[in-house]
């Protein structure tokens, strides 16, 4: 998959029951008319995306660098050794939209920060760059589960206060984050942000 190049409406499905380990790269964006698909065919448990990784910044079981238009579902992601289950990275301007996470359980991601400073490691982060001005809008996290995680669920963060930076709709609802090191949910630098019949406990574990 990290070799191809996907295109608009373009679906891969990965076999259920089955374990993929390493790292997985997603570059390529789709369209509102046609957003890319990743998620899983067949009868079993959902398919185990198994990041096998350090606590370096590349350290990561799903990286999305720059992409938009994407629907992610029906998947399991571990990490044990690494920094980060899913962390999607806006490195480019202007704005970054329909990005959609459900029934996601991203669990076992266990990478030790080298201090409390370094707060970017969890279970899924949303990072806006400042050297590109702009913003994330439509982002969907449903019917999740997020837990045993070393340090942060999920998080959303911006490098930059400006308005210009702020995320715009974005809604986590249906979601558990439990057993976190740290916090369960950071959701800052976004305008009108909705967080709806959620749970969060067992956190600030560590």
């Amino acid at each position: 998959v990290n070799a191809q190049t996907f295109q608009p409406g373009d679906k891969i499905f990965l076999k259920a029951g089955c374990e993929f380990p390493g790292s997985l790269v997603l570059r390529d964006s789709g369209t509102a008319e046609n957003p890319i698909c990743l998620g899983r065919y067949g009868e079993g448990k959902n398919p185990h995306i198994a990041g096998n990784t350090g606590t370096g910044r590349d350290g990561i079981a799903i990286l999305m660098q720059d992409t938009a238009y994407w629907e992610l579902s029906s998947l399991e992601i571990t990490n044990p050794n690494g920094r980060m289950g899913i962390w999607v990275n806006k490195n480019k301007p202007g704005v970054t939209s329909h990005l959609y996470f459900r029934d996601l359980e991203i669990h076992n991601v266990r990478g030790q920060q080298p201090a409390i400073e370094n707060r970017d490691f969890g279970g899924m982060l949303f990072n806006n760059s400042p050297s590109a001005e702009g913003r994330f809008d439509d982002i969907l996290i449903s019917g999740c589960k997020i837990y045993d995680i070393k340090v942060i669920g999920i998080q959303m963060q911006a490098r930059s206060a400006e308005a210009s930076y702020r995320a715009t709709n974005t809604r986590i609802e249906r979601t558990d984050i439990y057993d976190c090191g740290q916090d369960g949910v950071i959701w800052r630098n976004a305008n009108g942000a909705v967080i709806e019949y959620c749970r969060a406990y067992r956190t600030g574990l560590d």
